[in-house]
């Protein structure tokens, strides 16, 4: 992959608004395909995983938009700290800091471990130049499907190649303590290992 970026163009200031790699991603697949037959074959244990979009120009992150963890919420006072709580479609969507984003190997570094501090497994959307690329797991338990929260997300602002739409998140949430491993698994692609840390 690395050996690949060198298709990607160069660029002046000011810099583009959007993941180069994403908006080019196209050339880049091409580059990969024929540098693979070449290429080393390193063993997955061991390496670091990064985040794979390097630089979102945006991150938006759609709550309770799972129909079952909407109703647990709602449910569990240590989730909704005595506040009613809505449905995306009335509470709308939220933005992350994209210095926020990190890959799995940095695991998680919890800054308030005097609070209770909940797991949340998200799907994935990744705006790409001819739409998105879903990644994850099943979402037939969605309140707004992928397209639907697509739109949402596009009537508030612009959405550039690159940019990520986190939603979910599952029934199933819990507070996790420093030394916890989240174990995470989606179906078709594998399994994630994220170490909870003490910041």
């Amino acid at each position: 992959m690395t050996a690949a970026l060198d298709v990607l163009p160069g660029y002046g200031y000011p810099l583009p608004q959007l993941d180069p790699l994403i908006a080019n991603l196209d050339a880049e697949l091409a580059r990969i395909k024929t540098l693979a037959a070449d290429a080393p074959v390193l063993p997955l244990t061991g390496l670091k995983w990064l985040a794979p979009v390097a630089n979102p120009g945006t991150i938006v992150a759609a709550p309770v938009n799972c129909k079952k963890y909407l109703q647990e919420a709602r449910d569990d006072a240590q989730i909704h700290h005595n506040n009613q709580v809505a449905d995306i479609q009335t509470i709308g969507l939220f933005l992350k800091a994209t210095s926020s984003l990190v890959g799995a190997s940095h695991g998680v570094a919890l800054q308030h471990a005097d609070r209770r501090n909940d797991h949340e497994a998200e799907w994935v959307v990744v705006i790409g130049k001819a739409g998105p690329n879903i990644t994850g797991a099943n979402t037939r338990d969605l309140i707004l499907s992928i397209g639907e929260l697509i739109e949402f997300a596009s009537s508030f602002d612009s959405l550039l190649p690159g940019d990520l739409i986190y939603t979910g998140t599952p029934e199933g949430v819990g507070p996790v303590l420093p030394d916890d491993t989240i174990v995470t698994d989606f179906e078709g692609i594998g399994r994630m290992h994220v170490a909870v840390t003490l910041a």
